[in-house]
């Protein structure tokens, strides 16, 4: 085994235990204190200075899908496209896409949509508060509320099991 050597192997255990750092995270069920989505109000991006959104407006008449992300998060620059095209299926149920950006300025943001435009409501999370009211703790974060804010899924990926919850929703809807 001449010229075999094990240096390669640290470097590939080091990156493989970054990548999976957080990944192994909470599911919906290991968050029993979230039932109830934590209402905020933050600022929206792309709008006048100073225009904000809050949660409860949005969530009040509309089922709400909230995707933290960040600029840096390469997973969650690959899903814009998936969210997109979801967000397109489910317009006609009456669903609301939020992104919540977490600690990423206006700048970065616009950069970033210049080669992969959003088609949803971004709101800028600037100090990272509301994502620690989520308990947010890898990215990106996806929680589906049902119409009112109740919390029907917490997970780290865009699933197909979100319109079947949607639906279920609304049929239990009164």
């Amino acid at each position: 085994m001449r010229g075999f050597r094990w240096t390669g192997l640290p470097i590939f255990l080091a990156l493989a235990l970054l990548l999976s750092a957080g990944r192994g995270g909470c599911t919906s069920a290991e968050k029993p204190a979230l039932k109830t989505a934590p209402d905020f109000t933050l600022e929206l991006y792309g709008s006048p200075a100073g225009k904000t959104l809050t949660l409860s407006e949005v969530s009040r008449e509309n089922p709400v899908l909230l995707i933290f992300w960040a600029t840096w998060c390469p997973t969650c620059v690959a899903e814009i496209r998936d969210i997109n095209q979801w967000q397109k299926r489910t317009r006609s149920r009456g669903v609301k896409v939020l992104g919540v950006s977490i600690e990423d300025s206006p700048e970065k943001i616009r950069k970033l949509q210049t080669r992969f435009p959003m088609e949803y409501a971004t709101v800028m999370d600037r100090d990272g508060r509301v994502a620690e009211l989520y308990g947010v703790d890898s990215l990106p974060t996806v929680v589906l509320l049902a119409k009112g804010g109740k919390i029907l899924y917490y997970g780290f990926h865009l699933p197909q099991e979100l319109e079947r919850l949607l639906l279920t929703q609304s049929q239990d809807a009164p």
